[in-house]
C-alpha cells in the first residue's frame, strides 16, 4: 500500500507498522500487533521518526537503516541537461562546474525568465514575506547569510528572484533553481562557490505544493 501527503508519507506508516489500528494515535492504545497494515516503510523522514521515538516501547518498530544525506547537500537536474554538459566537456553534475569564473554553465539551461512562467503564482514564496521570526524568514535565514558573506544585497526580482552575486551584474547568465526548504544554503553555497543562480522559492506550508 501506498500512501500519499506530507504526514501520511512520513508518519502514519510508522503507527500502521507497530500494529496501531489508528495511525494517528500516539499512544497505539488499540492495536493488532500480529496484523499491522504495513510492514516497512521506504522512506521516513524527520517528522515520523519523532512519532517511532514516541511511541510505546512495546511497540516501537526497529529501525533497519539511516540514509545518511541531508537535503541541502544535492539538488536535481533533467537527464538531457547532464548530457548535454557532458557533449561540451562541463560535468554539470558536479559542483565545481558551476564556478562563474571558469565555465559557463547557462547555455546547458532554460533561461531562469522561464521558470518564472512555468511555476503558477501562488507557489512561489515572494521575498516580502521571508521576515525574520517567520517560517520562510528562517528558511532564508538573511542574518546569518550578510554575516558569513559580507553581501547585503537581498533585493529580489518582481519579490520572487533572488541572483547570486556571480551573475547579479549579468543575470543573462544565471542558472534557474527552485527550493522549497532549502534557501539559507542554496544562498551561502552560490556565494562561497561562485556559482551563478537565480534562486525561487515554492512553498511548503500549503499541501498543494508541498513534497
Amino acid at each position: 500500500q501506498l500512501l500519499d501527503g506530507a504526514a501520511g508519507n512520513s508518519g502514519q506508516p510508522i503507527n500502521y507498522i507497530a500494529g496501531c489500528v489508528d495511525p494517528d494515535d500516539a499512544t497505539c492504545a488499540q492495536r493488532d500487533l500480529n496484523n499491522p497494515k504495513l510492514h516497512l516503510s521506504i522512506e521516513t523522514w524527520v517528522y515520523g521518526m519523532g512519532i517511532a521515538a514516541a511511541l510505546p516501547l512495546a511497540v516501537q518498530p526497529t529501525l533497519l537503516t539511516v540514509l545518511g544525506y541531508d537535503t541541502y547537500m544535492g539538488n536535481y537536474l533533467w537527464g538531457d541537461v547532464v548530457k548535454a554538459g557532458s557533449a561540451d566537456g562541463l560535468t554539470l553534475d558536479y559542483y565545481k562546474s558551476y564556478d562563474a569564473s571558469k565555465f559557463k554553465p547557462f547555455i546547458h539551461f532554460d533561461k531562469w525568465q522561464r521558470m518564472l512562467e512555468l511555476l503558477p503564482g501562488d507557489s512561489i514564496v515572494r521575498c516580502s514575506e521571508m521576515t525574520a521570526g517567520t517560517l520562510y524568514g528562517t528558511y532564508r535565514d538573511a542574518e546569518t547569510y550578510m554575516a558569513v558573506t559580507n553581501d547585503t544585497n537581498l533585493t529580489c526580482y518582481r519579490d520572487a528572484v533572488w541572483f547570486s552575486k556571480a551573475c547579479r551584474f549579468n543575470t543573462t547568465e544565471c542558472v534557474p533553481l527552485v527550493v522549497q526548504y532549502t534557501l539559507r544554503n542554496s544562498m551561502q553555497q552560490a556565494y562561497f562557490l561562485n556559482m551563478p543562480l537565480a534562486i525561487v522559492m515554492v512553498r511548503s506550508d500549503n499541501t498543494q505544493y508541498s513534497d
